[in-house]
């Protein structure tokens, strides 16, 4: 598998879509090709980060951060805000 090959397989690699003959060769190729290596992991890092921020449990607690550092809001505005 050479290194664009394997470049195009990140995403479906980082969602469980590859076959096992794909998993195999791309497995096999990170781990003897540093560059793909290093560029699967920002690949992931970056994936992984805006999951996370899309996430609704981020979205929950960065509004009740948001919304306790208001010290004039009233609870229930504070509550009916969130759901």
């Amino acid at each position: 598998m050479q290194c664009k090959d394997v470049q195009n397989k990140f995403i479906p690699f980082i969602n469980d879509e590859l076959n096992q003959k794909e998993l195999k060769e791309f497995l096999g190729h990170i781990h003897q090709c540093k560059n793909c290596y290093e560029e699967y992991d920002i690949y992931y890092t970056m994936i992984m980060g805006m999951r996370y921020l899309e996430s609704d449990n981020n979205k929950t607690e960065l509004k009740i951060d948001i919304y306790l550092s208001l010290p004039n809001m009233k609870i229930c505005d504070i509550i009916n805000s969130i759901l």
